[in-house]
């Protein structure tokens, strides 16, 4: 086999530890949303392949896809586009040769991780130990050496039953859980950063955010609505016709907000920790309410990468 097959492995951590049924579902939420933001970005020529705990993205793009997904989609705890050959040790040696070799830097130390899923006739530690040996053997002339521990290359090999998966990149992703899993929620926003990093957060935990401005259309910062905008690009069950930001017209009334709430379907409310000390005793105390500062913080560089990546 002379040529191998490129793709984009994809990786989830929550999703894996789920139930049988649970992780099944929310694996085809997964699907479902990268599918949505590879078409989005005019991504035609691709197919999803689906596994037990990976995900793989073949096309004729694969750095392309491979930031989308790393970027844009919740769920996928990290990506790296990958060669695929046979779980034969000369195979992956010849994958090895093939398509890294010429990454191999002269007097520079490697080492090579492997891990299995399945049974096979060698254990990890010795399918890694047998590649190395492959490498220094067949390339003498570079006078590498191996370094297990910090080493300046390192060859990665992920072995799946009766396929292989050999990669040295990998980019971390967003992580959480697929957007849709947690139904619609509400998003109080008043203009201010901290509500973009409110939206971010209830997106990577898999909501589907609706927005309700506590300021009127004329006084909201161009950029700000730009940025509201896109991120509720990113979410494929608002329907195009929805109505998905409303703004108030005269003072804030919580009936306004409670009709808009319960018209939309959402499932709770979120809050920035200034907006519900300031209103939190107009809020109805059955109504579900979020404080996303809770959770981890969203700092401007990922915000930044996340709105960069976005069409």
């Amino acid at each position: 086999m002379s040529e191998f097959l490129s793709m984009v492995m994809v990786r989830f951590s929550e999703i894996a530890i789920k139930s049988s049924k649970t992780r099944k579902w929310l694996t085809s939420r997964l699907i479902s949303h990268i599918d949505f933001l590879l078409k989005a970005h005019k991504i035609e020529d691709f197919q999803i392949i689906r596994e037990y705990s990976r995900v793989f993205v073949e096309s004729t793009v694969n750095k392309k896809v491979e930031s989308i997904i790393a970027s844009l989609v919740p769920g996928a705890v990290s990506t790296s586009e990958v060669f695929q050959c046979s779980s034969n040790i000369d195979e992956i040696n010849l994958c090895v040769e093939k398509q890294f070799f010429s990454k191999f830097i002269k007097k520079s130390t490697f080492a090579v991780k492997a891990k299995r899923t399945g049974k096979h006739p060698y254990t990890s530690v010795e399918l890694g130990a047998k590649v190395g040996e492959f490498i220094l053997e067949n390339n003498v002339d570079k006078e590498l050496r191996v370094n297990l521990t910090n080493p300046d290359y390192l060859l990665n090999i992920e072995v799946r039953d009766d396929k292989a998966y050999v990669f040295d990149e990998t980019q971390r992703g967003l992580g959480g859980l697929p957007v849709g899993c947690q139904g619609k929620v509400l998003v109080l926003v008043s203009g201010e950063q901290e509500d973009i990093s409110n939206i971010i957060q209830l997106y990577k935990r898999g909501a589907v955010t609706l927005i309700y401005s506590l300021q009127k259309l004329s006084e909201i910062d161009e950029k700000y609505k730009e940025t509201i905008d896109l991120i509720l690009k990113l979410q494929p069950q608002l329907k195009e016709k929805e109505r998905k930001i409303n703004f108030i017209e005269e003072d804030f009334d919580v009936n306004d907000l409670l009709e808009f709430y319960s018209n939309t379907e959402c499932l709770g409310l979120t809050v920035s920790k200034k907006i519900f000390e300031k209103y939190e005793k107009v809020f109805p105390v059955t109504l579900p309410i979020f404080i996303p500062h809770l959770v981890t913080d969203i700092d401007d560089g990922e915000i930044a990468n996340i709105l960069a990546a976005v069409i």
